[in-house]
C-alpha cells in the first residue's frame, strides 16, 4: 500500500543556529514532532523527504511516514512540525495540503 504524501515547506536551521551545514538530499529521514499532534509519551516517528527543490534555507517537497503505522491523521493542513537529527533541531515546517496526494 502507498504511504500517503503531503507537500510540504521546509526551512533549514542554520549551523549557527544548530542546523545541518547544507539541506539534504530527496530520501532524507529525519524524527519529526508536530506542535499540533503530540505523540504517545515514549513514541517517536520518522518522515522520509522527497522531491525537495531547495532555494538558500527554504525547501519545498513532499513528505511520508517511514512506517505504516505512523498516525496518518498527523498530516494536516497548515500543520506545523519540527525535524531533529537525534535531539537536535535542524528545520521547521509546514504541511501544504489538505489531503494527503499518492505521488
Amino acid at each position: 500500500m502507498d504511504k500517503p504524501r503531503v507537500p510540504v515547506l521546509i526551512r533549514w536551521l542554520t549551523p549557527e543556529q544548530g542546523g545541518r551545514k547544507s539541506p539534504p538530499f530527496a530520501g532524507y529521514m529525519p524524527r519529526i514532532e508536530f506542535e499540533y499532534f503530540p505523540f504517545a509519551q515514549g513514541e517517536a516517528w520518522s518522515v522520509v523527504l522527497d522531491d525537495l527543490r531547495t532555494n538558500g534555507t527554504e525547501s519545498e517537497g513532499s513528505m511520508r511516514f517511514l512506517s505504516e503505522e505512523a498516525p496518518v491523521e498527523a498530516l494536516q493542513r497548515g500543520g506545523a512540525f519540527k525535524l531533529f537529527e537525534g535531539g537536535r533541531t535542524v528545520a521547521e515546517g509546514y504541511v501544504l495540503a489538505l489531503v494527503p496526494s499518492h505521488a
